[in-house]
């Protein structure tokens, strides 16, 4: 029983100690560290997200999926947002949207992710969208959001913005791909 509470206890040091670089400022061995924990919380499922404490809070930025087709057109598939959902289907839906940050999140703190998670959200995006009947040939995986605003003098001196009208309008948006995947005849739905 003794060396069962110690297990325990080494158990709860080890999540304690891989905390402890998210309580100290950005400096390139926290940096290094926080990598690691992050690779370790996610393949183990543990890690837990915090955004609304964060500089760029959950709802400012989101997947964006274009499927291209052979003739050069794009099609877009995004998950509705949780606020554009009905309460049941948010309740429902909301594991989709924490799957989706979860890939741009990994992205942005340069997690390796398994390159399959994000080849199968493209493969199922080409099952959503409707193409017409013409062949999909690549899905281009994109962070869309707006930047974060900044307290400088500028912004300081203009009028109140509304920052959530702002994200319902996709021309502010500024999106980064982060992932591409080439279809082969065999994958295409």
């Amino acid at each position: 029983m003794e060396t069962r509470k110690k297990w325990i206890s080494r158990f709860i040091v080890w999540h304690w100690t891989l905390a402890l670089p998210w309580l100290f400022p950005f400096h390139d061995v926290i940096n290094a560290a926080r990598v690691f924990a992050d690779m370790y919380y996610f393949t183990t499922g543990t890690w837990q997200a915090w955004y609304m404490f964060a500089g760029a809070p959950l709802g400012s930025s989101h997947l964006v999926s274009d499927v291209e087709l052979a003739d050069g057109t794009r099609v877009r598939f995004e998950l509705p947002r949780v606020a554009e959902m009905g309460h049941l289907e948010a309740w429902w839906g909301y594991r989709y949207r924490e799957f989706e940050h979860r890939l741009i999140t990994g992205h942005r703190l340069h997690v390796v992710l398994p390159e399959r998670a994000m080849d199968d959200w493209a493969r199922f995006v080409t099952r959503k969208v409707d193409t017409g009947g013409r062949e999909p040939v690549r899905v281009i995986l994109s962070n869309c959001g707006l930047p974060t605003p900044t307290l400088d003098e500028t912004w300081a001196e203009t009028e109140w913005v509304d920052y959530t009208a702002r994200l319902r309008n996709p021309a502010l948006w500024e999106c980064e791909v982060f992932h591409t995947l080439e279809l082969t005849g065999e994958e295409s739905p």
